[in-house]
């Protein structure tokens, strides 16, 4: 049970434990008063985050002033679904999901509290109830009726798939000066005379329109108020062109504003703005951009195509900003270059029980006899020593970590402890660290993710019999002498 003064934080991380050993159904959470940001701690976030929670409600639902529409079918004037004898829709002045009339919804008075006898404006809003609130409707095809004063509509999630004129027929007098589709609408095409009749509309949004083919906007986009409208923005829509006539019909906007951020776009003609003026912002950030002709937008005050230039120069940046980073951090001290003298060992050996007889027959003797000094458990290991801390102590007395991999080691759990702790040394000291040897091949049912991560992210050697013995032997000792490279960007 969670309330805003949390004593048990203890007991949270108890919790977050049970959770990851057994799954998100071995917790049960219940907000019993809603918690503030002051208290929220960041084990609580964790928990709330990843694991679904109940929310306390008194009565009918006291904090939630919608809870008592649940369930209910949608009521208009001319479709009386709710319970109550009259209907709701005509007695409210306004559709919804109503239960009964008396009930709060949207159509209604922001009442602060206080008790109106308000029964033909629509019901009472209660104090606590959100001044905010976000309707989702689907598989409609046009927009219901809606308060007249709204300037802005701002679509997400609608399931509108074909935008034509009657979609906004319910809105045609209303003075839209805003018109977004934000958010995954399933717009799949939008008719030449779709925006006819939204007289006042200044802003066009279509964003993240998976399905939505850019010549389809380009039709629609003639329809527009060329007086009025100044902004356009096309954000990631997944479109990789353009075609160079888009913007044809927008002939004498003054088009402020103009943003193709998030698209894939590679290559685009100055040809494009041609038909528009008075252009002063123009922006195409994350474009994969190749090429672009600038000769239209003499007179842009503003054009951002960061995405363009890092797109060229990003690997000599991330190069030039990785070794500047390395060379501060040497001269300040923070970053020493390890070498094989400042360990004990040359090697530590991971190895599972199975595998014992190759590894200490075949692998560390001839490793030794090349002059390295390797550390295994089975005799390096101090005795009365925790097993756990032999090992990390072990590790971090040795140069290089050899991971000898197979089915049996797979199935290990203490072998896939260590392999967590070759991990972590990869990601301090980079990939050399390690010297992966795939002993036997592990079939996919026993293959962890752990593992899977270690060998799709590390170079390994294959040990094979016979023919290739001799390169496999050369090429391992050559692994252990290699020395550090420059320490990775994940430390500094």
């Amino acid at each position: 049970m969670i309330s805003p003064k949390v004593n048990g934080v203890n007991e949270v991380n108890l919790g977050l434990e049970r959770r990851r050993r057994q799954d998100t159904d071995a917790v049960v959470l219940i907000m019993y008063r809603q918690i503030d940001s002051k208290h929220m701690t960041s084990g609580l976030r964790a928990l709330l985050n990843t694991t679904p929670h109940l929310i306390f409600t008194e009565g009918l639902g006291e904090r939630d002033s919608m809870t008592y529409s649940n369930g209910m079918s949608f009521s208009t004037k001319d479709r009386d679904n709710d319970l109550w004898s009259p209907n709701c829709a005509v007695n409210r002045y306004g559709a919804w999901w109503y239960n009964s009339c008396i009930f709060a919804n949207l159509n209604g008075q922001y009442a602060k509290g206080e008790s109106y006898n308000i029964y033909r404006k629509g019901a009472t809003m209660c104090q606590y109830y959100k001044k905010n609130s976000v309707a989702k409707c689907r598989k409609l095809h046009y927009i219901p009726i809606l308060k007249k004063s709204i300037t802005t509509l701002e679509l997400r999630l609608c399931d509108l798939p074909n935008i034509r004129r009657q979609t906004f027929q319910n809105i045609s007098s209303y003075k839209i000066i805003r018109l977004a589709f934000t958010l995954n609408n399933s717009i799949q095409s939008i008719s030449t005379d779709a925006f006819s009749d939204l007289r006042y509309l200044q802003t066009l949004e279509v964003l993240y329109e998976r399905q939505l083919d850019v010549f389809h906007l380009k039709s629609s986009l003639g329809s527009l108020n060329v007086t009025l409208f100044s902004e356009l923005i096309l954000e990631s829509n997944g479109w990789t062109s353009l075609p160079d006539n888009l913007l044809d019909n927008l002939g004498g906007v003054t088009l402020s504003v103009l943003s193709l951020n998030g698209n894939d776009i590679r290559i685009m003609n100055a040809s494009i703005f041609s038909p528009i003026f008075g252009l002063k912002k123009f922006s195409c950030i994350g474009c994969a951009m190749e090429y672009f002709n600038a000769n239209g937008l003499q007179n842009v005050e503003s054009i951002d195509l960061t995405a363009l230039i890092l797109y060229r120069c990003h690997i000599n940046l991330k190069n030039f900003l990785y070794f500047a980073r390395v060379h501060h951090r040497i001269k300040k001290g923070y970053v020493k270059l390890t070498s094989c003298d400042d360990f004990d060992f040359d090697a530590f050996v991971v190895y599972c029980d199975s595998d014992r007889q190759w590894v200490h027959r075949d692998l560390i003797k001839r490793l030794e006899d090349k002059g390295l000094k390797i550390c295994f458990h089975h005799r390096d290991f101090e005795v009365g020593e925790p097993i756990i801390n032999n090992i990390e102590k072990f590790m971090n007395k040795s140069w290089k970590i050899i991971v000898v991999m197979s089915n049996d080691f797979a199935k290990s759990e203490w072998c896939q402890w260590e392999v967590n702790l070759a991990l972590e040394r990869r990601r301090r000291q980079g990939t050399d660290a390690l010297v992966l040897i795939m002993y036997r091949q592990i079939d996919s049912k026993h293959m962890t993710s752990g593992l899977r991560t270690l060998l799709n992210t590390t170079p390994h050697l294959i040990f094979t019999e016979g023919l290739g013995e001799r390169m496999f032997w050369n090429a391992l000792v050559n692994c252990i002498n290699k020395s550090m490279m420059l320490p990775p960007t994940a430390i500094l």
